[in-house]
């Protein structure tokens, strides 16, 4: 209890003295900046230039005072002088270009003297111990106006700021003092008042109870008591525990894996640790119920549940995600864990045929993977590659392990069987891809619901429209095979980042064209990054050989990107993304479908 008043004491003490000195100190500053300002402005007598202010250049509130500065004389322009003004900006004094005037040539600027030597600077700060002059010198012209020398004025203000150095760390040794003797005191106090009574009260009280005949009742009694209590804490921890838990198998439940999916992340994310998720789904599970029952249904899910516990690590987790969908956290990447993880679950199968009397046809399962680092860097974006990854893997046949990177892998044979696929199945992609953008995970959605109001504002044909709202969907597909963390980069790209950026409308495009729904979209998203002055990529195509389509879709993409936030830039408003792209009309855009694009956006 002692410990537990000081602390809160001392924390409330140190806080008031704290705000204390930084008010005090800030006093002290401006005091001396009020001197400084005086001589500044007995200086500016001295040289007569109060006369050269005007209403535009008069005090105002917040700055201290005005200096002028010199700028050298270029024969094609006429001498000029520049209004500058002296703030206070962190504690630190701060000379800055306000306005050039027509005057005489006077320049101001600090001197920093340091040993035999010194230096000019505009900024100079009250904490650092230096000598520091203001200089100031006005030229001498003859009578035909050409420079005969200088006259230099100097103001030191070394002392102004070794006052305010000294009233500030003469105050917070004050603080301190008096901070610690009330520390000492609260100590004394608490121990003198509070803690010896309280000491001296449980000794007697220790003393009754021993002379006390009742007490070989009581003892047993408190000693039930404390029984009856651990008990209650026991119960109380199982039925969090069971909270955790699906009833069924055993394992974690679905609120768990939020819990547990971060806890991994910050630890790769600490440590450098790459860690798989892995979606298990039933292909036949239905059937299994329909046929044999739901007995034997449940059956088979907890025999399963036991088969991911054993073959589990202890660091690793298993939950059931919901019905008969299954999902494991697994350390390691997906070639050193996740798929060996995965061809030992798929292999542990052959284990339940004897036990249910179940045809192995309907004991099949169906794998999706992602890796952190490398699919996603988020919760969204690993659920979204996992969860695609099971659906591509249930279209191409049911029973088997999908990859999600495979899915983008010229070598990978999967990547080879998208004609199996559908649209359905590369929307669930395209909103993968947009998932592992912690910043815009919208954009691809986004981006078609403005095509779709533009082609309509267009009046294109009812089929021109929807092609052009399915390529907006799929545009940035084949940003799926880049690495997240080159996608989240808030710096600027190396030239091999930027090389794999420019690859993704050509491995979008080749996607599409494996899928016979797909087919016309493919050129639309293999140009979506060509410019009408033909300085784009991939084939730096230009004006008319561009898709007319396709100029559109740039326009909606361009908007909606500079109207978003991105790791390397903050969202615009409207008018601002309306205004930079006007700029970029005729370069990046079609002039006649920027002027359109202009009007719709000024209508809305």
């Amino acid at each position: 209890m002692r410990r537990k008043i000081v602390i809160i004491v001392s924390s409330i003490m140190i806080a008031a003295s704290f705000f204390i000195f930084m008010n005090t100190s800030k006093r002290y500053f401006n005091e001396s900046i009020a001197i400084i300002q005086e001589k500044v402005q007995i200086m500016y007598q001295t040289f007569s230039l109060t006369n050269q202010t005007n209403d535009d250049t008069a005090f105002h509130d917040g700055q201290l005072v005005y200096i002028f500065s010199y700028e050298p004389y270029e024969p094609t322009q006429q001498n000029r002088l520049s209004l500058q003004t002296i703030e206070e900006s962190e504690n630190q004094i701060l000379s800055s270009t306000l306005a050039p005037i027509d005057s005489q040539d006077i320049m101001s600027i600090y001197w920093v003297k340091e040993g035999n030597n010194g230096y000019y600077t505009s900024t100079v700060s009250p904490w650092k111990k230096q000598d520091i002059y203001l200089e100031t010198l006005k030229p001498i012209l003859s009578e035909q106006q050409t420079p005969l020398g200088n006259l230099k004025f100097t103001i030191p203000l070394t002392q102004e700021f070794e006052r305010f150095r000294h009233k500030s760390l003469s105050l917070l040794l004050l603080i301190l003092f008096f901070d610690t003797l009330l520390i000492t005191i609260l100590y004394l106090s608490t121990t003198l008042f509070i803690v010896k009574p309280l000491e001296i009260i449980e000794k007697k009280i220790e003393t009754i109870v021993e002379s006390d005949p009742l007490s070989l009742i009581k003892k047993p009694l408190l000693s039930q008591i404390d029984i009856s209590l651990s008990a209650l804490e026991n119960r109380i921890q199982q039925t969090e525990e069971k909270a955790r838990c699906d009833a069924l198998t055993g394992l974690f439940n679905r609120s768990t894996l939020d819990e547990q999916i971060n806890r991994f992340i910050d630890s790769g994310l600490r440590y450098n640790n790459s860690f798989s998720l892995v979606f298990i789904d039933f292909d036949y599970f239905k059937n299994i119920n329909d046929q044999h029952g739901h007995l034997t249904g449940d059956y088979v899910l907890q025999i399963f549940s036991s088969i991911l516990l054993k073959e589990k690590r202890t660091d690793d987790c298993a939950f059931r995600f919901g019905g008969d969908e299954f999902c494991v956290l697994i350390s390691g990447d997906h070639k050193t864990a996740g798929q060996v993880f995965a061809h030992r679950i798929k292999n542990s199968l052959k284990s339940i045929y004897p036990s249910v009397n179940i045809p192995p046809s309907l004991l099949s399962i169906s794998i999706g993977l992602a890796d952190f680092p490398y699919c996603a860097l988020d919760r969204e974006g690993l659920f979204s590659a996992a969860d695609a990854s099971l659906l591509v893997a249930k279209q191409l046949g049911r029973g088997r392990i999908i990859y999600f990177r495979d899915l983008f892998n010229h070598h990978s044979s999967t990547n080879r069987q998208f004609s199996n696929l559908n649209f359905e199945v590369l929307s669930m992609l395209a909103e993968a891809v947009d998932a592992r953008d912690r910043y815009d995970r919208n954009h691809s959605q986004e981006v078609a619901q403005l095509s779709l109001k533009f082609s309509q504002y267009l009046g294109l044909k009812e089929s021109e429209i929807i092609t052009l709202y399915q390529a907006a969907r799929l545009h940035d597909l084949g940003k799926v095979g880049i690495d997240p963390q080159i996608l989240n980069k808030p710096e600027s790209l190396t030239a091999k980042e930027r090389r794999s950026i420019f690859y993704h409308p050509e491995i979008g495009s080749k996607m599409t064209r494996t899928v016979d729904e797909a087919k016309p979209l493919s050129e639309i998203i293999l140009s979506h990054h060509e410019r009408y002055d033909g300085q784009g990529y991939p084939h730096r195509i230009s004006k008319v050989n561009i898709p007319y389509l396709t100029r559109i879709l740039s326009l909606c993409d361009v908007y909606q990107a500079m109207t978003s936030p991105r790791p390397y830039h903050q969202a615009m408003s409207s008018s601002e993304a309306i205004e930079e792209i006007e700029k970029l009309s005729g370069s990046f855009f079609d002039p006649d479908l920027t002027s359109s694009f202009i009007s719709m956006v000024g209508n809305r």
